[in-house]
């Protein structure tokens, strides 16, 4: 599966605006390899609570495992993933290159990903 880099955010934080603008440029790098997302915590609470952040944004990144499961039913394929998470501390420069050695450091892409 694709691994995703998911970022907790809240709507009117400047933190939060400026990575959101670093992950959209580094989603035209890297956007086939790795999925970007970012939650908004005042609409996704419950889900932001639990990942106990101690900064905004606070970034993750998840895994997919090998754990889906597959059904086909009517010619359609529904999958659900279970997923590893590893949380990671984003201390990299807020730009596409600091996006760039966090994924390298997470095994998520290699250098050739980068061009």
């Amino acid at each position: 599966g694709t691994p995703a880099v998911v970022s907790l955010a809240v709507p009117g934080c400047p933190r939060s605006a400026t990575f959101r603008d670093v992950m959209e440029y580094a989603a035209s790098y890297f956007g086939k390899r790795v999925r970007f997302v970012e939650v908004d915590c005042s609409m996704h609470r419950e889900f932001c609570k639990s990942r106990s952040p101690t900064e905004i944004p606070h970034i993750e990144v998840f895994h997919s495992s090998m754990l889906s499961q597959f059904s086909q039913s009517m010619g359609s394929v529904d999958e659900e993933v279970l997923y590893d998470v590893s949380v990671r501390k984003f201390d990299h420069h807020w730009s596409v290159y600091g996006i760039y050695e966090f994924l390298r450091k997470a095994d998520m892409i290699n250098e050739e990903d980068f061009e």
